[in-house]
């Protein structure tokens, strides 16, 4: 077969560059807040269906598959998105690459599943690690697709592959979960979700390949490649380095109350940075001869989330108390302490996290994986420790902390190469300090009024009332006195996107800052 041929178009205008994040981030926000939604759903379900020995051992289960996936993943989709205005001339070599790591991915789960039964002293693993395994293959069909739709900003259609997938994985868990399936039901779910996933991408962005791998070709991928890589197993160390610990030290009830309250801890992050983080890339990528246009730009998108984030992380942790009491059985409430730590960690790193495609569109791969190392190191050696030494409260807490450090560090060193010289702290404190103070000054006496309220029926709900009723309306006056400005552009960007305008276009089009 022969790769399609075509026409050379101009580069997009600024004006239609911000256009399209804005619409992009629009349609990925939504797909987030509607697969969270099924997610959430779900997991309640799932709460009361399955036992705390099941999420136990899918949480371990998912610390071997994720450490592998990153073999299939390489940064291959990474490097498409970078190399946008040479994409037919690489497409096919990596589609090739990306199926042979994903096959050898496949293998080496199956080949890990005695060392994980050893090692986590849970025989139950086999099975599910067996049926996990598919999705590294199916996984390393997609890179391809997936990099052509973010090239050409269709994050229309990414939304709507998610939510598709999302909802029927939620609903093939909760049906096999009912007839008694076990932690059998979510690994069958996710590979269901993922055959869907599959399928559709390839349906919305068919590219031509030849039969021919071209593994010439494949030498000029290795070296982005393999930082990629590199980066990506730490940063999965980072995401999965707490399940290991409980795992390790504790037994898989410890492990299952972590990983269900990190899952419900991590929903607030995800529909931020993973939205953001998927349209800065390929936007900003598209910007990279003007390094101050994409330091600026970076910013300000980072102090408008900030605002937004921040606030949501801390009221995630001030309600979670009422709404585990309301929502999920006995069994589960041991793990409202872990989620409110957590939920706290994650606030500053929700707004640093998207910093790595800042570096990603900039092509500092390496830069990108020594710090990588640096926080993998920082991180590892606290949860080790703490699981060693404590619990979950304990590896929660070790946690929350090397979360809020990492995020500063992150942006930090994002906007180094933005010709910000010695000002890059300064610009990350202004990032930061607006939204945290006006949260904390915000929920502290809703939540306070909360506890103090007696035993009465619908407890939990009055609660929930005070805190969102009294600190909503608090944070936007202080806001409004801590960052006028910032507030006041977060709120016609806001007006903005929902009169289907271009909120991130006055981002995109705005000069350069001045050196500090």
């Amino acid at each position: 077969m022969r790769t399609t041929t075509t026409t050379t178009t101009p580069p997009p205008t600024t004006t239609s560059l911000g256009r399209a994040a804005a619409r992009g981030f629009s349609w990925l926000l939504g797909q987030t807040l509607g697969t969270k939604a099924i997610n959430t759903v779900a997991n309640i379900v799932l709460a009361w269906l399955l036992a705390r020995e099941d999420f136990g051992l899918i949480g371990l289960a998912y610390t071997v598959t994720t450490f592998i996936s990153v073999l299939r993943q390489a940064g291959l989709r990474e490097i498409l998105i970078h190399r946008n205005t040479h994409f037919n001339r690489w497409a096919n070599p990596v589609f090739w690459m990306s199926f042979f790591l994903g096959t050898a991915a496949m293998v080496l789960t199956c080949g890990a599943i005695p060392l994980a039964q050893r090692l986590y002293d849970a025989p139950q693993l086999g099975g599910i690690l067996a049926i996990l395994s598919v999705n590294a293959l199916l996984a390393g069909l997609i890179p391809v697709p997936q990099a052509k739709l973010s090239n050409d900003l269709r994050f229309k259609a990414q939304a709507v592959i998610m939510v598709a997938a999302a909802l029927a994985q939620a609903i093939i868990a909760c049906l096999l979960a009912w007839a008694g399936w076990g932690a059998y039901a979510i690994a069958v779910a996710a590979v269901a979700g993922m055959v869907i996933i599959t399928a559709l991408y390839w349906v919305a962005a068919p590219v031509r390949l030849k039969f021919s791998p071209q593994m010439r070709r494949w030498r000029f991928l290795v070296g982005d490649s393999a930082a990629m890589g590199v980066t990506g197993l730490l940063l999965i160390l980072i995401s999965q380095g707490d399940y290991m610990a409980l795992g390790i030290f504790h037994d898989t009830i410890t492990t299952g109350l972590y990983y269900f309250a990190f899952n419900l801890s991590i929903q607030t992050v995800t529909i931020f940075t993973n939205n953001l983080g998927n349209v800065l890339f390929p936007t900003l990528a598209k910007l990279q001869d003007e390094p101050g246009r994409q330091t600026d730009a970076f910013l300000r998108a980072s102090r408008l989330l900030a605002m937004v984030a921040v606030p949501a992380c801390f009221v995630q942790a001030a309600i979670a108390d009422p709404v585990f009491r309301l929502f999920f059985p006995a069994r589960w409430h041991p793990a409202i302490p872990v989620m409110e730590i957590l939920s706290l960690g994650m606030a500053w790193w929700a707004v640093g996290s998207p910093a790595r495609s800042l570096m990603q569109s900039q092509g500092r791969f390496k830069g990108l994986l020594i710090l990588s190392i640096i926080c993998a190191a920082g991180y590892m050696t606290a949860v080790m420790l703490t699981a060693a030494l404590g619990g979950m409260i304990a590896v929660a807490i070790a946690e929350a902390v090397t979360y809020s450090l990492m995020g500063p560090l992150y942006i930090h060193a994002g906007i180094q190469p933005g010709g910000l010289g010695r000002g890059a702290w300064k610009q990350v404190v202004t990032v930061y300090w607006p939204a945290t103070l006006g949260s904390l000054a915000s929920l502290v006496p809703g939540v306070l009024i909360a506890q103090a309220l007696p035993a009465m029926t619908g407890r939990s709900l009055v609660q929930i009332g005070i805190i969102l009723g009294l600190g909503g309306p608090l944070y936007l006056l202080i806001l409004k006195r801590l960052a006028p400005a910032d507030c006041r552009e977060l709120i016609q960007r806001i007006g903005s996107l929902l009169k289907r305008r271009s909120a991130v276009q006055r981002v995109m089009d705005a000069p350069a800052h001045q050196d500090s």
